[in-house]
């Protein structure tokens, strides 16, 4: 069985090799409410910028609309430090 690496919620781009626990939130937008999950997978890119605490970085390199950088500023204020890595090839999922 083939197993596909996560997409980095950052900027999509496949690859993702650690996530960062995240209480969950909600932000409310005209058309709709979005809700984070617990967690988010960045790819080494982001994660430098997350690690950086480089937040316009990390905008600017995923190409973010102003509601994109409004999802960034909410991991800000809600993640926890620290990245969980996990080996490629494998299903960080799988033990949920």
């Amino acid at each position: 069985m083939t197993v596909v690496a996560p997409t980095c919620d950052f900027c999509s781009r496949p690859g993702a090799v650690v996530f960062f626990a995240v209480t969950e939130y909600r932000l409310r937008f005209p058309t709709h409410d979005w809700y984070s999950g617990d967690r988010f997978y960045a790819c080494p890119s982001c994660r430098t910028y997350v690690d950086a605490s480089d937040w316009a970085g990390l905008i600017r390199y995923a190409d973010l609309d102003p509601l994109g950088a409004q999802v960034v500023a909410g991991f800000r204020d809600h993640h926890a430090p620290g990245a969980v890595s996990f080996t490629p090839g494998t299903n960080p999922e799988a033990s949920r």
